[in-house]
């Protein structure tokens, strides 16, 4: 795939925990030696090396790090620069539904805490999507918090980020002209309200305003027709639920989703099968939406 990330046009790689991996190697002596292996290797296959990125997990109020301690850890290695990590804990841990715009007051301290604390090596601002730990608080965490927010807050964290990353052109890791680089924190697990996904609540919400954030048109949504026949004898249940169907429906169907269609007979009759977008016999049916479809169950009469 030749479309990954690179920076100053070597490949990204990003290493969530470089102090973890400090203590894995043994100190800053092994961690370089470990990044010069992984960068030789890169230009013996023909890349012209490889960007590393790491990040420092803040797990209590941004001012109360200790950056000093981390400071000496890192010093000497070769990271070509570093990131805040996802750090939830950064606006103080709580209980309860808290605003987003603290998360990112503490997000944006955390910029300048790495640029001034951790001077060694350059700065890439990053933006947390959010974050809700009542799916499992998987951490077991001692508070369960989260954070309330809208589609705007987040689009305004960006431009934040990328106003940032202008004001500091001694953090930039690429020259002029070249556009300066933010990261977006966003997990896609649906489990701790980072997701910058479609989702029912919000649509595409959130995507477009991380478009409109870097100077891209808001992307306009392009929905296609799904036409769906039961034939009488039976009834449809679809997902998205729209496309549930007991005879004949027409819906609009976003492009890019996937639909899932299962048959159901009603008592004294049997599914025979599917035609138009579907086909077979097998009483469930999934396809991508990219296009206007049609598609008709048949049911029969069971003797």
């Amino acid at each position: 795939m030749p479309d990954y990330t690179r920076i100053d046009g070597k490949p990204l790689l990003y290493i969530d925990d470089p102090v973890r991996f400090n203590q894995q190697w043994g100190g800053p002596a092994g961690v370089n030696a470990a990044l010069a292996t992984l960068r030789a290797d890169a230009v013996a296959h023909g890349f012209p090396g490889v960007f590393v990125l790491g990040s420092i997990y803040v797990g209590t109020c941004v001012a109360d790090v200790g950056w000093d301690y981390f400071a000496a850890m890192l010093k000497g290695e070769t990271w070509d620069a570093l990131t805040p990590g996802s750090e939830p804990a950064a606006a103080c841990p709580r209980d309860g539904a808290q605003p987003y715009p603290d998360l990112v007051s503490a997000g944006e301290q955390s910029w300048d805490y790495y640029a001034q604390r951790l001077a060694e090596f350059h700065t890439i601002p990053s933006i947390q999507g959010g974050w809700d730990g009542r799916p499992g608080n998987e951490f077991q965490l001692d508070h369960l918090w989260w954070f309330e927010r809208t589609p705007d807050q987040f689009g305004g964290y960006v431009r934040d980020a990328v106003t940032w990353a202008d004001d500091h052109p001694e953090q930039r890791v690429e020259p002029e002209p070249a556009s300066p680089i933010v990261m977006v924190w966003a997990w896609n697990e649906l489990q701790e309200g980072q997701q910058l996904m479609p989702t029912v609540g919000d649509g595409y919400g959130y995507g477009q305003a991380l478009a409109q954030a870097v100077g891209l048109p808001r992307p306009e949504l392009t929905r296609h027709t799904l036409l769906i026949t039961a034939s009488r004898g039976g009834v449809i249940k679809g997902l998205p639920a729209a496309t549930s169907c007991g005879g004949r429906c027409q819906t609009a169907v976003d492009d890019g989703w996937q639909v899932i269609l299962t048959a159901i007979p009603r008592r004294g009759s049997t599914f025979h099968g599917w035609s138009g977008g579907c086909s077979g016999r097998n009483r469930s049916c999934s396809f991508i939406i990219e296009h206007d479809v049609s598609v008709r169950a048949t049911f029969t009469r069971s003797k």
